[in-house]
């Protein structure tokens, strides 16, 4: 993978050295997609709160399909209709590649 590769390299530059833990710095196998508009300008403050609106929504969804795979009960609508979500957010983010 070029981008893991990419990214082992970039930690052990010397500007990154303090940042760099070999024993505390796990490695995600696929790319990270951040869902922040980048044809817009945001502060500093309005991008933090954009990325906390989507980690809690993402924590919230997470803990959702853990109670209920744990209880036994899926609702199966639930989660056909967060996966067409998700395919429309999709398409959006094509269209707008285009």
């Amino acid at each position: 993978m070029k981008c893991l590769s990419l990214s082992t390299q970039a930690l052990a530059h010397p500007y990154l050295a303090q940042f760099h833990n070999i024993d505390d710095e796990p490695a995600c196998s696929h790319k990270a997609e951040i869902p922040i508009d980048d044809n817009h300008k945001y502060s500093i403050e309005e991008y933090r709160g954009k990325l906390y609106q989507d980690i809690m929504k993402r924590k919230k969804e997470e803990s959702k399909k853990r109670k209920e795979s744990s209880s036994g009960h899926r609702h199966h609508h639930s989660s056909s209709s967060s996966k067409t979500a998700d395919k429309e957010k999709e398409k959006e983010r094509k269209e707008k590649e285009k």
